[in-house]
């Protein structure tokens, strides 16, 4: 047999491997794409809750070293289901690495996760924990959520059940921040926090309902972009929402759809950045109000940076 046959049928097995093997192959890249220079995946633990008493959960994360991911799903076995992805250096050790804990009282449901940082980064001992949550959609949940070095992403939607968020508080020192609110979302919380140091801040707010008025949210960088989307064009209630978005040195960027005869209020505020919008702002101490302004619901905005631009643009579709 000649060299180019062999190579031929070297080259079609592997082939062959791959294809059997996908879903395996694609689980190991996605894995690996969490994994940072000079650390591998050591463990993966696995921590599962489930009660048929519960209907409120109130998840509190610590986590200083690492990237936390949050998505629903209807049809999960449990109420709430985690997966530590334990990512060390080569002196590293699975000891090391904390777990979640859980206490039930009536219909509530405290989850705990404390991740304190033990070494220092060019410590060979040194690790980090990826935490990958899934939480079943009928859940009422409260989030603090705090990491120092990793990023935080939150799905809040699901298909068919509307998911009921009655708290958020959320803060990232060093890593981005990404929450989509889809249009199966509702908010019962008078007051969120969502504040990110150095990172990325992408808030999508798609048809979320209210259930109460939204006193204030802060949305806050100090040296980050801060991107909102804001389309409530489909949904109107008799709830108001403030909105303070700010940043230092980022800028900040707002894609808007607003109700139809809902009232809006809308300052914006720069040092030395620039205001660029669809709508026209009279000046920093006087904000643009729309012709329904004040109506039966309203939402009042307000922007601010000190060398950031700001950047308020409608959505074209």
């Amino acid at each position: 047999m000649s060299k180019i046959k062999k190579e031929q049928i070297i080259l079609i097995s592997i082939i062959t491997a791959i294809v059997i093997t996908a879903g395996t192959l694609t689980a190991i890249i996605l894995t690996q794409s969490e994994a940072r220079i000079g650390y591998t995946l050591l463990d993966r633990i696995d921590f599962v809750y489930d009660s048929e008493n519960v209907s409120t959960l109130n998840l509190t994360i610590m986590n200083a070293e690492g990237s936390i991911f949050i998505s629903y799903k209807e049809e999960l076995e449990n109420i709430f289901e985690a997966e530590n992805r334990f990512f060390g250096k080569r002196a590293a050790i699975v000891e090391d690495a904390s777990n979640f804990t859980a206490n039930e009282e009536g219909e509530f449901l405290q989850i705990t996760y404390n991740a304190p940082k033990l070494y220092d980064s060019n410590d060979d001992r040194s690790f980090y924990n990826n935490l990958h949550i899934t939480i079943r959609a009928d859940m009422i949940v409260m989030y603090n959520i705090t990491t120092e070095s990793g990023d935080i992403y939150l799905v809040f939607d699901s298909v068919l059940t509307q998911t009921i968020i009655a708290k958020l508080n959320v803060f990232s020192s060093s890593g981005d921040m990404t929450l989509n609110f889809g249009d199966n979302t509702a908010l019962d919380s008078s007051t969120l926090d969502t504040h990110t140091i150095a990172g990325k801040l992408d808030i999508i707010f798609d048809n979320v309902e209210l259930f109460s008025t939204i006193e204030m949210w802060n949305m806050t960088s100090r040296s980050g972009i801060i991107d909102f989307h804001f389309d409530q064009s489909e949904i109107i209630c008799s709830r108001n929402a403030t909105f303070n978005i700010e940043t230092d040195t980022g800028r900040i960027s707002m894609r808007y759809d607003f109700p139809m005869e809902s009232g809006i209020q809308i300052s914006a505020i720069t040092s030395t950045g620039d205001i660029s919008s669809d709508l026209e702002i009279p000046g920093p101490f006087t904000p643009y109000q729309n012709e329904f302004f004040p109506a039966e619901q309203n939402f009042f905005f307000t922007f601010q940076t000190g060398t950031g631009s700001i950047r308020i643009k409608e959505i074209v579709f």
